[in-house]
């Protein structure tokens, strides 16, 4: 029955995939969903399940919670495609003021500006705060409190690539001077705050979608392609990148040995982790949601602030290491169950449908469009969970952004 509810959901991922590639109707953004819960959870799903072992600390699990997982994962599966597929969208392509005209004076004094901010936290910092290996980097020189050291990490990061996005889409506008002057000044501040060696992967290919999101065209084609090379490099890219950043062997195993060893790939390990969890301490009732929501809340201010669902669910099935992933069935099952589960995952179909009709038909330089393509970018991460744990890059890309675009291009009426 575990694999029967396990290949239902890989068939319902599999043909909706293939729908929404061949579609024109559909973006980016139900592609990148589907690819990681079909080669990050499910696939490798069954070669943990056939063996009744699974990545962290070889852990085998009882059948009934394997079982219950996999009907969790099931249902989330029906009622987000369900939602997604049904959910009306406007097909009007909306006009946008910044088509018109962009002052390269107002563009250029931001950017200089951002470059300066940021020149000013590298040398508040130091330079090997950010550029530390993986496996030695610490946030602690960065303040006491850790959710205030996370948002300046990530504020530091997304300031730097936005940056070199900025640079990129605009580069006609100013002479070739000050623009490699410019590039080069933020391209040197991108590679030491997002150093690779320090970056996680799924941050690092959240740039890269980015660009290829707003430089491609949204085609059959270029779905098609996105699936190729999704497919091949989780299997390849993300091995080496494992390897050279943490210094793990994953890159040097069979695959079977990379699917069956890796921590990259514990997502269906971690739903029955939420199901050992809610059988030992019941549900928790919205505090996961919420603090995930509010995730930028320092617990110093908050202080029943929820941990990690992957941490609290890691703690319960025994773990000593509790960065763990919660992908969103678990996140969606563990605060009201079953009931919870539908609901959020309905729920998550709806934006999701609507955020993705956005890269449709939004003219690009609209910020519509750039904050969908964010969104999309981060999906993978976001899907993989811990929500609490990843959502703050988020809320900073957006923030960081939206700034960056508002000083450019907003106009303010002075009477």
């Amino acid at each position: 029955m575990i694999n029967i509810f396990l290949s239902l959901s890989l068939i319902l991922f599999s043909l909706s995939l293939i729908f929404v590639s061949v579609r024109d109707r559909f973006g980016y953004l139900p592609v990148f969903f589907s690819l990681y819960f079909i080669c990050i959870l499910i696939i490798p799903a069954y070669f943990h399940i056939y063996n009744n072992v699974f990545p962290f600390y070889n852990l085998s699990y009882d059948y009934d919670d394997q079982l219950s997982a996999a009907i969790i994962l099931f249902i989330f599966t029906i009622f987000f495609w369900l939602s997604f597929f049904l959910t009306p969208i406007s097909r009007v392509v909306k006009d946008n003021y910044i088509t018109k005209h962009v002052n390269k004076y107002r563009y250029m004094s931001t950017i200089w500006i951002v470059l300066i901010l940021l020149s000013f936290g590298l040398l508040s910092y130091g330079i090997n705060t950010f550029m530390t290996p993986r496996g030695e980097f610490s946030t602690e020189s960065l303040g006491e409190n850790a959710t205030t050291r996370e948002l300046v990490l990530s504020f530091l990061r997304a300031g730097a690539f936005f940056s070199v996005y900025f640079l990129l889409i605009y580069k006609k506008m100013i002479g070739k001077v000050y623009w490699y002057f410019t590039f080069l000044w933020a391209l040197s501040l991108f590679f030491i705050f997002n150093y690779p060696l320090a970056l996680s992967r799924f941050l690092f290919f959240s740039y890269l979608i980015i660009l290829f999101c707003y430089y491609v065209k949204v085609s059959k084609i270029s779905k098609l392609s996105v699936i190729l090379i999704f497919s091949i490099g989780v299997t390849t890219l993300f091995p080496f990148f494992s390897y050279i950043t943490r210094g793990e062997g994953d890159f040097l195993k069979s695959l079977n040995g990379y699917y069956q060893s890796s921590g990259d790939f514990d997502g269906f390990q971690s739903i029955i982790n939420a199901v050992i969890y809610t059988s030992k301490f019941g549900f928790t009732f919205g505090s996961q949601i919420l603090s995930s929501i509010f995730s930028f809340v320092p617990r110093s201010l908050w202080i029943d602030k929820a941990q990690p669902t992957g941490s609290i669910t890691a703690s319960a099935a025994g773990y000593d290491f509790l960065n763990i992933s919660s992908p969103l069935p678990s996140e969606f099952f563990i605060d009201f169950g079953y009931p919870g589960l539908i609901f959020f995952s309905i729920l998550l179909g709806v934006i999701l449908r609507k955020i993705d009709s956005v890269i449709l038909f939004e003219r690009k330089l609209s910020l519509k469009f750039s904050l969908s393509i964010i969104l999309i970018s981060l999906l993978p991460v976001l899907s993989r969970g811990s929500l609490l744990a990843v959502i703050n890059i988020l809320y900073a890309e957006i923030i960081v952004f939206s700034l960056i675009y508002l000083m450019i291009f907003l106009k303010v009426k002075i009477r």
